[in-house]
């Protein structure tokens, strides 16, 4: 049987950091849909992350996850 592929699981994990980042700077209803599509394909890669690393690697995962989710980044003022 092969592994659960950490690195794999490692590399979708930071497309999906990128993803929330970027959609974090939407407007609008873009906005609300974008994040939920993220909860939605977060929560089985939260389980691969946990399955490959470990679960002190899942709960950091969730935690980070839930961070970024609910406060979401400021736009600078380009003062």
């Amino acid at each position: 049987m092969i592994g659960p592929h950490p690195e794999l699981c490692a590399l979708a994990a930071l497309m999906w950091v990128i993803a929330a980042v970027t959609a974090a700077r939407l407007r609008g209803d873009r906005r609300g849909r974008a994040l939920w599509a993220l909860v939605v394909a977060g929560v089985p890669m939260l389980g691969w992350l946990t399955l490959a690393w470990g679960p002190i690697a899942g709960l950091a995962g969730f935690v980070a996850g839930g961070a970024i989710l609910a406060r979401p980044l400021q736009r600078l003022n380009d003062t």
